[in-house]
C-alpha cells in the first residue's frame, strides 16, 4: 500500500511539474510576443517627427525684420526720389490705396515722411518699424536721391510755383491737387508738373468754380476806390512766383477790419492754422516764417525798427536772408526768395524811404454797421469759390496780356506794374486807373518820408532863405558865407561838406531838435542819401562833386531845380507825373 502510494504522489509531482513546466512555457511564448510587440511600437515610434520647437523671440523678430525689408524694398518701387538745388534729398510718394494718386513731397529726412513708412509698415503688414531700421532706410533713401543717375536736381516750391510759361498753386487739400493756370484760363490738376512740398500749419485753399465775379469780394472790403484797386493789384501779384511784391502796408483807426483783410487776402492765396503774426527782429525768426508761409501777415505792429524795415524789404525785391546754421560753427542757412507780406498797424509807422517806395499804402475806412466775426467768415466762405475762381481768371489774363504791355519809363517794382496792368481788365479797373491810384500811392508816400525826416524842414528853410533875409531864429546867407568860408550858400544852392551842411541846419534851426537829429555829419550824410530820390520829386537836386583838395573831403551840392520845383504848398494832382506804361494791344 505505501509503494503504491509513494508512485501515486511520485505521478502527482510528476504532472504537476509538466503542467508548470508547459505553463511557463505559454509564459515564455507570450512575453517574447509581447516584446516583440513593444519593440514594434518603439520602432513605429521613433519613425513619427518630434512636433517643432516653439521659435524663440530672436527667431520671431528676425523673421518680421526680413519682412519689413521686403516690403520696404516693393514700396521704393513706387517713389519718386530726387534733390534740389542745395543738395536737399526730396521723395514723391503716394497716399493712396494703389500708390497712383494723391502725391505728396517731402524732405527724405523729414518726420513726414518717416511717419509715412511707419503707417504703411504698421497698416499692410501689422508691425512697427525699429527706429534703427527706419533711420537706416532714410538714409539709403537719401544717399539715392543724391547720387544716383535716375534721381535728377529739380525745384520744389511753397502754395506758389512755376513750370515753363504757366503758374501752379498748391490747393493743399487731401487729394494732393493743384491748379494749373495758362495764357488760355486755369484747371485743376491732379498731379501737377510743379513738386510742392507742404509746411506744418498750412491749411487748404478752397476749389475754384468757374462763372464768379471779383466783385464778389468788394462787400468784405472796406476801403476807398483807388485803394480797392491797389488791394486786388497787390493780391493779384501774390500769385507770381518769385517775381518783387509790393509790401501792404494796412494802417486805420482801431476798429475798422484791419485785421480781418489781411486775414481775407491771406484767405484767397495762402491760409494758414495762424493767420497772422508778430514781427521780430532776429533774422532766424523771420527766416522761419518765410520758409513754413508764403504770404507773410505782421499783425498789430506799433513799431518798425531799421533791422525790421531792412529785412522786409529784401523780402519784398528778393534779397538773401543769412544766418548761422544751428549746431555748427561756420556753415550758413541762406533763404532767398521773395514773399508777400502784409503789414498792418494804427500808426503811420513806415517812415524810411526805402521802405515806403517797395510798399503800397493803403487805409481802411470806419465801419458804420457791423457784423459778428462769425457770421462774416460764413458769408466769406461761401463766396470763397467763386471769389478764388474769378481771381484765377485774373491771373490768366496777366499772363496772356503781359507780352503786350510795351514799357517806357516806369517806377520801382516794375514787375508789379506791368504785372498789374496786364491783369487790370479782370478785375474790374482799367489800367490807367491802376497808373493813376498807384502813382499817387507813390508820391504821399515820398511826401511821407520827406514829413518823417529830420532834416527836411531845415534843409528847406536853408534853401528858401533869402540874402540879406533871415528866417525866424535863423541867419542869413550873407552871415553864413562869411561864417563858413568854405561853404557857398545862396538863394537855392548849397555847396560844401556834410559838415559844413550839419552846421549850418543846426544854427537855422533856433528851436528843439527831435530826437533823432544827426549829431554827426556821417549820420547827416547817410540820412541825406537815403532822401536823395525823394528830394528830386519835390524839385531838389543833390550832387556829390569832387572832393575838396585842401580838406579832403566830399563836396555836396543841393539846390533846387529849374525843372521841376515843386513847392509846398502846391497839389500833388499838379505835380509832374511818372511817364505811363502803354499797351499795344488794340
Amino acid at each position: 500500500m505505501s509503494k503504491k502510494k509513494n508512485k501515486k504522489s511520485k505521478n502527482n509531482v510528476s504532472n504537476v511539474s509538466k503542467a508548470s513546466k508547459t505553463k511557463a512555457k505559454g509564459k515564455t511564448v507570450e512575453t517574447s510576443e509581447m516584446s516583440e510587440a513593444l519593440n514594434l511600437t518603439i520602432a513605429a515610434a521613433a519613425t513619427i517627427p518630434a512636433p517643432p520647437k516653439p521659435p524663440t523671440a530672436a527667431e520671431i523678430k528676425k523673421a518680421e525684420q526680413e519682412k519689413i525689408i521686403s516690403f520696404l524694398d516693393d514700396l521704393s518701387l513706387y517713389l519718386e526720389l530726387f534733390h534740389d538745388a542745395d543738395d536737399t534729398a526730396y521723395v514723391t510718394y503716394s497716399k493712396s490705396e494703389n500708390f497712383d494718386s494723391n502725391f505728396r513731397t517731402c524732405k527724405i529726412e523729414s518726420l513726414e515722411y518717416k511717419n509715412f513708412l511707419r503707417h504703411q509698415t504698421w497698416t499692410r503688414l501689422g508691425l512697427s518699424i525699429p527706429n534703427p531700421m527706419l533711420n537706416q532706410r532714410v538714409s539709403d533713401y537719401a544717399t539715392r536721391a543724391l547720387f544716383n543717375d535716375d534721381a535728377p536736381e529739380r525745384p520744389v516750391f511753397l502754395r506758389v510755383g512755376e513750370h515753363g510759361d504757366d503758374i501752379f498753386i498748391d490747393l493743399c487739400n487731401d487729394k494732393g491737387q493743384a491748379v494749373k493756370v495758362t495764357a488760355d484760363g486755369w484747371t485743376v490738376v491732379d498731379d501737377p508738373d510743379c513738386k510742392f512740398r507742404r509746411a506744418s500749419g498750412m491749411r487748404p485753399l478752397p476749389t475754384p468754380v468757374s462763372g464768379g465775379s471779383i466783385a464778389e469780394l468788394d462787400r468784405f472790403l472796406n476801403l476807398s476806390p483807388n485803394d480797392r484797386i491797389l488791394f486786388l493789384s497787390v493780391l493779384l501779384a501774390a500769385f507770381q512766383f518769385n517775381k518783387p511784391t509790393p509790401i501792404l502796408l494796412i494802417t486805420g483807426e482801431h476798429g475798422s477790419g484791419k485785421t480781418t483783410l489781411s486775414k481775407i487776402f491771406r484767405s484767397l492765396i495762402d491760409p494758414s492754422k495762424a493767420p497772422a503774426q508778430t514781427a521780430s527782429n532776429d533774422e532766424r525768426d523771420l527766416l522761419i516764417a518765410c520758409n513754413n508761409s508764403w504770404v507773410v501777415n505782421i499783425d498789430n505792429q506799433s513799431k518798425l525798427p531799421d533791422k525790421m524795415s531792412d529785412n522786409l524789404c529784401r523780402l519784398a525785391t528778393g534779397s538773401s536772408l543769412r544766418t548761422r546754421k544751428l549746431r555748427t560753427d561756420a556753415e550758413e542757412q541762406i533763404f532767398s526768395a521773395i514773399r508777400p507780406v502784409l503789414l498792418n498797424s494804427i500808426e503811420e509807422l513806415a517812415t524810411r524811404p526805402d521802405f515806403l517806395d517797395r510798399s503800397v499804402h493803403i487805409h481802411t475806412r470806419n465801419i458804420n454797421q457791423r457784423v459778428g466775426e462769425n457770421s462774416l467768415w460764413i458769408l466769406f466762405q461761401g463766396k470763397a469759390p467763386r471769389i478764388f475762381g474769378a481771381l484765377l481768371d485774373a491771373v490768366a489774363t496777366a499772363l496772356k496780356r503781359r507780352p503786350i504791355i510795351v514799357e517806357k519809363i516806369i517806377p520801382r517794382m516794375a514787375d508789379f506794374t506791368k504785372w498789374a496792368c496786364a491783369g487790370a481788365p479782370a478785375l474790374g479797373f482799367t489800367q490807367e486807373q491802376f497808373l493813376n491810384a498807384y502813382e499817387a500811392n507813390r508820391t504821399a508816400g515820398s511826401r511821407e518820408a520827406l514829413d518823417a525826416s529830420p532834416i527836411y524842414l531845415p534843409l528847406m528853410m536853408l534853401l528858401d532863405n533869402v540874402a540879406g533875409h533871415t528866417s525866424s531864429g535863423g541867419i542869413s546867407a550873407q552871415t553864413r558865407v562869411g561864417a563858413y568860408q568854405s561853404a557857398v550858400i545862396t538863394k537855392g544852392l548849397f555847396r560844401g561838406s556834410a559838415k559844413d551842411l550839419l552846421m549850418v541846419l543846426k544854427a537855422n534851426d533856433a528851436g528843439e531838435r527831435p530826437h533823432d537829429f544827426p549829431k554827426t555829419p556821417k549820420m547827416l550824410a547817410a540820412m541825406l542819401a537815403r532822401l536823395i530820390p525823394n528830394l528830386r520829386a519835390e524839385g531838389i537836386e543833390v550832387n556829390y562833386l569832387d572832393r575838396d583838395p585842401m580838406r579832403r573831403v566830399r563836396i555836396l551840392e543841393i539846390k533846387a531845380s529849374n525843372v521841376s520845383n515843386a513847392s509846398e504848398t502846391q497839389p500833388l494832382s499838379g505835380r509832374a507825373k511818372t511817364p505811363r506804361l502803354q499797351s499795344i494791344a488794340s
